[in-house]
């Protein structure tokens, strides 16, 4: 157990570096995969939003309701994080590379 913890303490108290200090290929594979998990999630988004206002104005407010608004905001909350961290990928290899 104590390596484990120890594992635990070393990751927590790493340095990381900002991604300016990243290399083309790591920045170029954490903006991809980022753009095609904020992609994912902006086309549910795009697809579920018209239903749930639809069901809202229905039904009213609801319990449900409350809930499924509150995982959709957490969709939009992780469409937002993803769609950040590739843009910001994008920003650094465009200003490295052109």
């Amino acid at each position: 157990m104590s390596i484990f913890l120890r594992m635990v303490r070393d990751w927590v108290e790493a340095r990381r570096a900002p991604l300016p200090q990243w290399s083309s290929w790591a920045l170029a594979m954490l903006g991809s995969v980022s753009f095609c998990v904020a992609g994912y999630w902006g086309l549910i988004i795009k697809a579920v939003l018209g239903d749930l206002i639809q069901a809202t104005n229905d039904a009213g407010i609801t319990l449900m309701a409350l809930a499924m608004w509150g995982l959709f905001g957490m969709l939009g909350v992780a469409f937002w994080f993803h769609g950040c961290i590739a843009a910001r990928c994008h920003l650094v290899l465009f200003e490295r590379h052109f």
